[in-house]
C-alpha cells in the first residue's frame, strides 16, 4: 500500500514492458552466412564480426560484435573483459557479466549465459546476414553447445550435472527497428535433473535499474511463463535468473523478443478500452498489468489511503446479483488500489474502493448493485512503480440473472479454393438470447482471431488457413442483460484443394444430352475464376471458383439442370462458340442455397459444341452439386475402328518405330488418335484421316497406349478404341550404313543374291548428293550401302533387290567411299513400302567401283530385310599375280611370296638390284626363292603370269632392301643428369640400324628396358641420389641385333624448396623474410617485386633476409629459390606482404556537447591508413583514463564535474603503428543543483508560502503548482520564499521548483505536496438517539455549499446523505448498534474539509443477538453493581474481539480491545462509577457482533 521509487540512471533503451516470451520457429542456419572461428569451445572470444548493416543500441551505433562461447556477444569491435565470461558456478549468476564493473563488460547480449562447452553433436558458430536493405537481419548462431557440470557456489562444491548435452539458439538484430530476438531449438536433454541458473537479457552501460532488461522464471515451469526485470543479478532463485533444468526445456522455436523505444501503454488503458470480466461462483484469474499505463483519473481516498493513480488501467464487469466481491492480486511488489465505479466513462462515481494490504490480495465486497447494470474497476499501484496482477469477479447469489451457453455446437468445413479455406458453425440457440459472440482463433494461438455476432445458426466462416486448427468461442449474449459463459470446439480447417481437372474451359467435361437427366456430380472446391461473373436475373455472383463443362447439341433445343448441394448457392453460365472466345446464350440464378437452377435453351445448332459454367453465387464458397443436359434428339451415331494393330517397325540407336493399322469406319471424317506411355506421361495427340500410320519416336522397350476416336461428318464422334503394345528395341546401325563401310558386291553373268537390311540404318549425308534426288520420295532415306566393281571390257550392269524395305535403289560415282557422289541411275517402288524395281546401268567404265545405296521408298518406310545382286559380262585378260610381297630378307637373300592368278601356267620373275643389271628365274608358284644377293642393296622384283597360248598378264611389283651388318652404338655417355633423369647419347652404327633397345639398372635393382630411333635416348622416373648401369643395343632388322655397349652414372640427389617462408617486422620501408632452409642448399636466391613494379633480386646465404628500401603501403610479392650446385634449382617458394603505409594523426580535435559528467569529441580522420584511435583524456591533477575509437565523433562519460580535462587522440594504422598525437582541452560544467529543504508553510484555504535552499549556481527558479486533476501553473522566482495565491479550498496540489543555472543549464526539480485548507464543521453530536434515529448536530464551516454526512454501522457499509444545514436526522437505523458518523464540508471548486467524527449508540429494541461464532455470549451477574463478568465462546477465526459498553442514550461509556483465548474468554468488567440504568454490551468479531443488555443497580 506504501513504498519508495527507484532511482533511475540512464536508459539502455529497451523497458522490461517492451520484453515478451513468444512461441516461434528455429530455423537452422545449415551453411549460410559465415563460420565463426574461436581458439576454443570453452572459453574464447571471436574476432570482430561483422552485422552487415548499422544496429544502434545503449544510444550507440554498432556495425560489429564480438562472440564468446559461453552464450553472449558484445557489440562493437572488442571483446568481454574475459574469455570466461560468465559465472563459474551453477547457482551464482551474480558473479557474471551483468553484476561485473569492468569497463569491457557493456553493451552484451546475452542469449543463454553460462558456462558452455560442446554438445555431444559437432559444434559450430555462425553468422548470416538475410533479406534486402532497409529489412535486413542479422542471425548469430551458437550449435550444439552444452552447459558444463559445474560445482553450485563459492561455498558448495556439489556438482550440479549437465541438463542439456545439445542446445542451439540464435540472436536476431533486425536492422531499422532495433529489435532482438533470442530463439531456441528444442534442446537434447541429459538424464539427470538438477536446477541451474543461466542470466538471459541485456546490459548496457551498467547493471542500475534501466540499465539491463533480465529474463526471471523457476527451473520447473515452461519457458512461457518468463518475465522480466531490471537492474543487478541477483544470487536468488527466480530473481533475474533464467533458471533452468532437464526436465523443462525451452520448447522449439521459443523467442525472448526486446522492443526498443517507449513501453506501449496497454489497450485498457483508458476506461474506453475497459476489458470485461464476467462474475462468476469462484474466481477465475484475469492476467493484468500497469507497465505503460497513463492516468486517467485522480487517485481516490480508500481507507484514510491516497495512492499514485499514474498507472491506472480498466475493467468492466455486468452485474448479474445485487452484491459481487472484486478480488485484485498483486504479483510480487505490485501495490495495488482498488477503485469501483458506476455510471459512465464519461461521469461515474467510486462506489468501493480496497487498498489494505502493501502487496497482498485486495477484496472489495459491492452490495446495491442493479442487476444488468455496466460497472467500472480501475486498478493502479499506490507507488510510482508499475506492475502484474490478476483480477475477478466473483458472486451471484441474491436475485441475479443467468444466462445459457448454446448446445450442441459443432463445426463443419464446407470446402476450400485455391487460397482459402472455409467451414460452417452450428448450435442450438438459448432462450433469451439477444445474439451471439462468435470468436475463431488459430488454437496455436498465433494469427489474427476473427470475432462476430450472429443472431441465429447456421454461420458460415471463411478465410481460413488450410489445414490449421482452430478453436471457436460462442458467448450467449442475453436480454437480461448477462452473458454466458464461452461454449468452445475445436476443428481443423480443410486442406488446400487441387485445381480441379475443369477448372479451365479447356478442360470441360463432356455431358452427353439425354431424355431424362443422368446427373453428374461436380464440385467447385479448389476452383479458381476463369472468367468474370455474368449478370444473370438481375442477380451478379461471385464467379472466383468457376468449373467448365461442355455438350454437342442433339437437337434444337435442350435444358441444363444444376442441383445445388446443401450450401451450394448455384449460378449457371450457358455458352457457345470456342475457349478462346465464347458468349453467353443462356444462365440461371433463381434460387438460393440447395435449390434448383433451370436453362432451357433454344435455336442450338445439332453437333455444334456448347459451354456450361458453374459457380457458387457467394464470395469464397465451394461445394457440390450435380448437372445434366436434357431434351429431344438423338445423338448421332458414329462407328469406331476396326482392327486397330500395331507392330514394331525397327527404329534408330536410340529411339524405336512401330506401325498403327486399322479398319476405316464409314462415314469418318477423320480419326483422333492419342499416344502415351502406358505408365502416364504427356500424351501426343494428332489427327489422322486413314490407316496406316508411322509412329516415330518412341523409347525402346516400352509399354505404349494408343487411343483412336472416329469424328464423323454428323457432328458425331465414336467410343474410343484402344491399343497397348511395347515398342522394339533399339536398332544399332548396321555396319554398311554409310560409304565407308560399303559392302562389295561380286558382278557375274547370273544374279546371286547377297542378304541385306536397313534395320536400324540412318540417313546418310552424301558428300555431292542432296535428297530426294531424281527417284522417290524420302528426304530422309534410311540407308545401306553397297560396291561393285566392273569386269574388263565391261560397260553395262543391273541391280536387282527383292523385299519392300528396298523401295529405293540409287547408284553412284564417286573416286573413293568419301565421294562426291555422282548418281548414274536409280529405281523407286510406285509408293511407301513397296520394292523397288531392276536399275539397268549402261555406259560404264571397265575396272571401276560404283558405289549403291538401298532404303525404303519413304522416309519412314518400315525397315528390313531384303536381297541384292550385280550382273554382267566382259572379256576376261591373263590375270596378274596379287599379294606380292617380300619377306624373310637377309643380307644376302629374300623369300617373294604372291596370290596365283587363276589360268597361269608359269611365272617369270625379273629382280634387278639398284643400278645393277636384271637377273631372271622362273617359278611354278608361290614362294620363290631369291639367294646371292647383295647386302644393303635395294632390289626391284617382277612377276608376269603365263596362261599359255602366248597370253601373259601385267606384271606385278614390289622392292625390298637387303640387310645391312648390325653394329653397336659407340662412345655412349650419360649427361644431363638430374634427381629423376638422365639423357643418354652416343655415336649409332654407319648403317643398317633399324633401332636401339636400352637397359638400365639401378644398383640392387631390377633391369628396366625402353627402345629408341636413336641418339639421344631421355631416361625419367629415376630414383634420386642411385648408381645405374646402362647398354644399348642396336637392331637391325630382322631380329638381327649388335653387340652391347655399356656406361654407367648417378643420379643428383633432390634440390628441395625452402619451408615456412614468412614475413614480419614489415615496416613502411623494410621487411624480415624468414624460412626453414633446404638440406642441400648452398645459397638461395630472393626475388621481389612491387604491384606493378619491376622484379628485384638478391642472393642470401640463409635465413633471415631483410629487404629495404621498399615503397611504403605497397603490396610485395616475394619468392626464394634454393641453390643446389650443379646448376640445380628448387621449385620456388612464395608469399605476400604490404609495407605499412604511414600512419597520419588525425586534424581539427575539438570538444563540445559539454556536460558536467560527459563530453563529445570530434576530428577530422586521416585519408587513409587508419583501423582505429587511442583516446586518452586526463583530468587536471588525475590519472589518465584511456578508450578505443573507430571513428569520430567519441562520446566521453563518467567525468567529474566542474573540471579541466587535456585530451590527446592518437591514430592506429596496424602493425603496431601509431600516429603523433593531437590534443586539446576542455573544462566540465559545474553541477546545477536542485533546492533543498522545499517545504509549504502558511497554508490557507487559498494560500501557501513555499521556502526553501537555493542552489549555490542558481540564477532563477521556475515554481510549478498543480491543485489535483487541474492545469499546471508557472511562476518564476528569485529565491526563497514565494507565496502562492489564488488556491483553491480544500484542494491537494502538487508542487515543483526547478533551479536555472545559465547556458540552459537546469537541475532536477525538488517537489513536495499540500494541501488548502477547507475548514470542517465542529462541535458535532448526536442527539434523539433512540434505538432506530438519530439527530446529528454541528457548527457549519464558513464559505461551505453542502455537507457530505456518512454514517456507519459498526461492521456494516456506509450510508450517504447530503445536507445543507445542522441537524441532521437520521432514520432507519438498527437498535443497539454503534454508528460512526463523518461530516465533510464541501466547498466551491470541488474542494473538502478534513471529516469532523462522531460516534453513538442506538438505545435498545425489542430484542438482543446473544450469538457470536457459532456460540453465545453471557453476561453475570445481571443486573450488576460493582462488577460483571462477560463470557464468550471458543472463537477459533479471531485472536482479538473489540467490547463497547453503551448507555440508553447511544452514548459509548467504555471500548477496549480484549484477547481471546483458545478454548473460551471471560473478562471481568469493573463498573464502578456507571451510574445506575440500562446498558448495551456489544463484543464485535470481525464483521460479526453480539449484543446483550445489562442493568447496572
Amino acid at each position: 500500500m506504501l513504498g519508495t521509487a527507484a532511482a533511475h540512471g540512464q536508459s539502455v533503451g529497451y523497458a522490461t514492458g517492451n520484453a515478451s516470451t513468444n512461441a516461434g520457429t528455429y530455423t537452422d542456419l545449415g551453411t549460410t552466412g559465415t563460420a565463426i572461428s574461436t581458439a576454443n569451445t570453452d572459453d574464447a572470444n571471436s574476432t570482430a564480426q561483422n552485422i552487415g548493416f548499422t544496429f544502434t543500441f545503449n544510444g550507440t551505433a554498432f556495425t560489429q560484435f564480438v562472440l564468446n562461447t559461453n552464450g553472449l556477444l558484445r557489440l562493437g569491435s572488442n571483446p568481454p573483459s574475459s574469455a570466461a565470461a560468465c559465472s563459474p558456478y551453477g547457482q551464482a549468476p551474480d558473479t557474471g557479466p551483468i553484476n561485473s564493473t569492468n569497463a569491457a563488460d557493456v553493451n552484451l547480449l546475452l542469449p543463454f549465459n553460462f558456462d558452455l562447452t560442446a554438445g555431444t553433436s559437432t559444434p559450430e558458430y555462425r553468422v548470416a546476414t538475410t533479406g534486402t536493405a532497409p529489412n535486413r537481419v542479422c542471425t548469430v548462431q551458437w550449435k550444439n553447445m552444452s552447459d558444463k557440470a559445474v560445482a553450485t557456489s563459492s561455498s558448495d562444491a556439489t556438482s550440479l550435472p549437465t541438463q542439456y548435452t545439445n542446445l542451439s539458439f540464435q540472436v536476431k538484430l533486425y536492422e531499422g527497428t532495433n529489435l532482438i530476438e533470442y530463439v531456441y531449438a528444442a534442446p537434447t536433454v541429459g538424464a539427470t535433473s538438477a536446477l541451474k541458473y543461466a542470466v538471459v537479457g541485456l546490459k548496457g552501460s551498467g547493471n542500475a535499474s534501466g540499465q539491463t532488461v533480465l529474463a526471471s522464471k523457476t527451473s520447473s515451469s515452461a519457458w512461457s511463463t518468463t518475465t522480466f526485470g531490471t537492474g543487478a543479478q541477483l544470487d536468488v532463485l527466480s530473481a533475474n535468473a533464467n533458471n533452468f533444468r532437464s526436465t523443462f526445456p525451452p520448447d522449439a522455436g521459443r523467442t525472448y523478443r526486446f522492443s526498443s523505444g517507449a513501453v506501449v501503454a496497454p489497450a485498457n488503458d483508458d476506461c474506453a478500452g475497459a476489458i470485461t470480466l464476467t462474475p462468476a461462483a469462484t474466481c477465475t484469474a484475469t492476467t493484468g498489468t500497469t507497465v505503460g499505463a497513463t492516468q486517467s483519473l485522480a487517485p481516490i481516498v480508500c481507507a484514510t489511503y491516497t495512492g499514485n493513480s499514474d498507472d491506472d488501467v480498466w475493467y468492466k464487469f455486468v452485474a448479474t446479483a445485487t452484491s459481487h466481491t472484486v478480488t485484485v492480486v498483486g504479483n510480487g511488489t505490485f501495490d495495488a488500489v482498488v477503485d469501483v465505479r458506476s455510471g459512465t466513462c464519461a461521469s461515474s462515481t467510486n462506489i468501493g474502493c480496497a487498498d489494505a494490504t502493501t502487496s497482498g490480495t485486495e477484496t472489495t465486497t459491492l452490495t446495491g448493485l442493479t442487476v444488468g447494470s455496466t460497472y467500472f474497476v480501475r486498478v493502479y499501484t499506490y507507488d510510482t512503480a508499475t506492475g502484474t496482477f490478476t483480477i475477478c469477479v466473483t458472486g451471484g447469489s441474491g436475485g441475479g440473472t443467468t444466462c445459457a451457453g448454446v448446445t450442441n455446437a459443432a463445426v463443419a468445413n464446407t470446402g476450400s479454393t485455391a487460397t482459402a479455406a472455409s467451414a460452417s458453425i452450428s448450435f442450438t440457440t438459448v432462450t433469451g438470447a439477444t445474439n451471439y459472440t462468435i470468436t475463431v482463433t488459430p488454437t496455436s494461438g498465433s494469427g489474427t482471431p476473427l470475432t462476430g455476432t450472429v443472431t441465429t445458426s447456421p454461420v458460415s466462416v471463411s478465410s481460413l488457413a488450410f489445414n490449421t486448427p482452430y478453436t471457436v468461442s460462442i458467448v450467449t449474449n442475453c436480454a437480461n442483460g448477462g452473458t454466458s459463459s464461452p461454449v468452445t470446439v475445436t476443428f481443423t480447417s480443410a486442406a488446400a484443394s487441387p485445381l480441379p481437372a475443369n477448372d479451365d474451359c479447356t478442360g470441360a467435361i463432356t455431358l452427353t444430352p439425354a431424355a431424362t437427366c443422368t446427373p453428374t456430380n461436380g464440385t467447385t472446391a479448389g476452383a479458381s475464376q476463369s472468367l468474370a461473373p455474368i449478370v444473370c436475373a438481375t442477380y451478379t455472383g461471385n464467379s472466383d471458383d468457376d468449373v467448365w463443362y461442355k455438350f454437342v447439341a442433339t437437337a434444337t433445343s435442350h435444358t441444363v439442370t444444376v442441383v445445388g448441394n446443401g450450401t451450394f448457392d448455384a449460378v449457371v453460365d450457358v455458352r457457345s462458340g470456342t475457349c478462346a472466345s465464347s458468349t453467353n446464350i443462356g444462365c440461371a440464378d433463381a434460387t438460393a442455397a440447395g435449390g434448383t437452377e433451370t436453362a432451357t435453351l433454344t435455336g442450338l445448332t445439332v453437333g455444334s459444341t456448347y459451354f456450361v459454367r458453374v459457380y457458387t453465387y457467394d464470395n469464397g464458397t465451394t461445394g457440390t452439386f450435380t448437372v445434366c443436359v436434357t431434351g429431344a434428339g438423338t445423338a448421332p451415331t458414329c462407328a469406331a475402328v476396326t482392327n486397330a494393330a500395331v507392330v514394331a517397325a525397327g527404329g534408330t540407336a536410340t529411339t524405336a518405330n512401330a506401325t498403327l493399322t486399322f479398319t476405316a469406319a464409314t462415314g469418318a471424317t477423320n480419326y483422333t488418335l492419342t499416344l502415351a506411355p502406358t505408365s502416364g506421361g504427356t500424351p501426343t495427340t494428332g489427327t489422322l484421316t486413314g490407316s496406316p500410320v508411322s509412329l516415330t519416336g518412341l523409347t525402346p522397350n516400352t509399354s505404349y497406349t494408343v487411343t483412336i476416336t472416329t469424328n464423323c461428318s454428323n457432328g458425331g464422334t465414336s467410343s474410343t478404341v484402344t491399343v497397348v503394345f511395347t515398342s522394339g528395341p533399339a536398332v544399332a546401325p548396321p555396319a554398311n550404313d554409310d560409304p565407308t563401310g560399303a559392302i562389295a558386291l561380286t558382278v557375274s553373268a547370273t544374279c546371286t543374291p547377297t542378304n541385306g537390311t536397313n534395320v536400324g540404318a540412318t540417313t546418310t549425308t552424301a558428300s555431292g548428293y542432296t535428297n530426294p534426288g531424281t527417284c522417290g520420295v524420302a528426304t530422309a532415306p534410311k540407308d545401306v550401302w553397297y560396291s561393285f566393281t566392273t569386269l574388263a571390257g565391261q560397260s553395262a550392269a543391273t541391280v536387282t533387290v527383292t523385299g519392300a524395305p528396298a523401295g529405293l535403289v540409287r547408284v553412284f560415282s564417286a573416286a573413293s567411299n568419301a565421294g562426291p557422289f555422282t548418281q548414274v541411275s536409280c529405281a523407286a517402288g510406285t509408293t511407301n513400302n513397296t520394292v523397288a524395281g531392276p536399275v539397268s546401268l549402261t555406259g560404264l567404265t571397265a575396272n571401276t567401283t560404283y558405289y549403291v545405296a538401298v532404303s525404303g521408298y519413304g522416309s519412314g518406310d518400315t525397315q528390313g530385310s531384303f536381297t541384292i545382286c550385280v550382273t554382267g559380262t566382259g572379256s576376261v585378260p591373263c590375270p596378274a599375280v596379287t599379294g606380292l610381297t617380300a619377306g624373310t630378307i637377309t643380307t644376302t637373300g629374300a623369300t617373294l611370296t604372291f596370290t596365283p592368278a587363276t589360268g597361269a601356267t608359269s611365272y617369270t620373275v625379273t629382280y634387278t638390284a639398284a643400278g645393277g643389271t636384271a637377273q631372271t628365274q622362273t617359278s611354278t608358284g608361290s614362294p620363290v626363292t631369291l639367294t646371292g644377293l647383295t647386302p644393303a642393296t635395294a632390289y626391284t622384283v617382277s612377276i608376269v603370269t603365263s596362261c599359255g597360248a602366248g597370253q601373259t598378264s601385267t606384271a606385278a611389283t614390289t622392292t625390298f632392301t637387303t640387310l645391312s651388318p648390325c653394329n653397336a652404338p659407340t662412345a655412349l655417355t650419360a649427361g644431363s643428369i638430374t634427381t629423376t633423369g638422365a639423357t643418354l647419347t652416343f655415336t649409332a652404327p654407319a648403317a643398317g640400324a633399324t633401332g636401339y633397345t636400352v637397359t638400365y639398372t639401378a644398383a640392387g635393382g631390377t633391369a628396366q628396358t625402353q627402345t629408341a630411333t636413336g641418339s639421344p635416348v631421355v631416361l625419367t622416373g629415376l630414383t634420386s641420389g642411385v648408381a645405374y648401369t646402362v647398354s644399348v643395343v642396336t637392331n637391325c632388322g630382322a631380329g638381327q641385333t649388335s653387340a652391347a655397349t655399356t656406361t654407367t652414372f648417378t643420379t643428383l640427389s633432390p634440390c628441395t624448396a625452402v619451408t615456412s617462408l614468412a614475413t614480419s617486422n614489415v615496416t613502411t620501408n623494410s621487411a624480415t623474410l624468414t624460412f626453414t632452409g633446404a638440406s642441400a642448399g648452398t645459397s638461395y636466391t630472393v626475388t621481389y617485386t612491387a604491384a606493378g613494379g619491376t622484379a628485384q633480386t638478391q642472393t642470401a646465404t640463409g635465413s633471415p633476409v631483410t629487404l629495404a628500401n621498399l615503397t611504403p603501403g605497397t603490396v610485395y610479392t616475394v619468392s626464394v629459390v634454393t641453390n643446389c650446385g650443379s646448376s640445380q634449382v628448387s621449385p620456388s617458394a612464395s608469399t605476400t606482404f604490404t609495407t605499412l603505409t604511414a600512419c597520419t594523426a588525425p586534424t581539427a580535435l575539438t570538444a563540445g556537447s559539454i556536460t558536467t559528467t560527459g563530453a563529445t569529441l570530434t576530428f577530422t580522420a586521416p585519408a587513409s591508413g587508419a583501423t582505429g584511435y587511442t583516446v586518452t583524456y586526463t583530468a587536471a591533477g588525475g590519472t589518465a583514463q584511456t578508450q578505443a575509437a573507430t571513428g569520430s565523433p567519441v562520446v566521453l562519460t563518467g567525468l567529474t564535474a566542474g573540471t579541466t580535462y587535456t585530451v590527446s587522440i592518437v591514430t592506429s594504422c596496424g602493425g603496431g603503428q601509431t600516429s603523433a598525437a593531437t590534443t586539446t582541452t576542455f573544462t566540465t560544467l559545474t553541477p546545477c543543483t536542485a533546492v533543498t529543504a522545499l517545504t509549504a508553510g502558511s497554508i490557507t484555504a487559498n494560500g501557501a508560502t513555499l521556502t526553501f535552499t537555493g542552489a549555490s549556481a542558481g540564477t532563477s527558479y521556475t515554481v510549478t503548482y498543480t491543485a489535483a486533476g487541474g492545469t499546471a501553473q508557472t511562476q518564476t522566482a528569485t529565491g526563497s520564499p514565494v507565496t502562492l495565491t489564488g488556491l483553491l479550498s480544500g484542494k491537494q496540489y502538487s508542487v515543483s521548483i526547478v533551479t536555472n543555472c545559465g547556458t540552459g543549464q537546469t537541475s532536477p526539480a525538488a517537489t513536495t505536496t499540500f494541501t488548502t485548507l477547507a475548514p470542517a464543521p465542529t462541535n458535532a453530536t448526536a442527539s434523539s438517539v433512540t434505538a432506530t434515529g438519530a439527530s446529528i448536530n454541528f457548527t457549519a464551516a464558513t464559505g461551505a455549499t453542502n455537507y457530505t454526512v456518512t454514517y456507519t454501522a459498526a461492521g456494516g457499509s456506509p450510508v450517504t446523505v447530503t445536507a445543507t444545514s445542522s441537524p441532521v436526522v437520521l432514520t432507519g437505523l438498527t437498535g443497539i448498534t454503534t454508528y460512526t458518523v463523518t461530516i465533510v464540508a464541501n466547498y466551491p471548486g470541488g474542494g473538502v474539509s478534513s471529516p469532523t467524527t462522531v460516534t453513538f449508540t442506538t438505545l435498545q429494541g425489542l430484542s438482543v443477538r446473544a450469538k457470536i461464532a457459532g456460540g453465545e455470549m453471557a453476561v453475570y451477574p445481571n443486573p450488576a453493581h460493582q462488577a460483571f463478568t462477560i463470557s464468550l465462546p471458543a472463537i477459533s477465526t479471531a485472536r482479538t474481539a473489540q467490547l463497547e459498553l453503551v448507555n440508553a442514550l447511544g452514548q459509548t461509556m467504555s471500548r477496549q480491545t480484549i484477547s481471546l483465548t483458545a478454548g473460551g474468554t471471560r473478562i471481568p468488567v469493573d463498573a464502578t462509577g456507571l451510574a445506575t440504568g440500562v446498558y448495551s454490551v456489544q463484543v464485535r468479531v470481525g464483521n460479526e457482533t453480539a449484543i446483550t443488555r445489562l442493568v447496572i443497580e
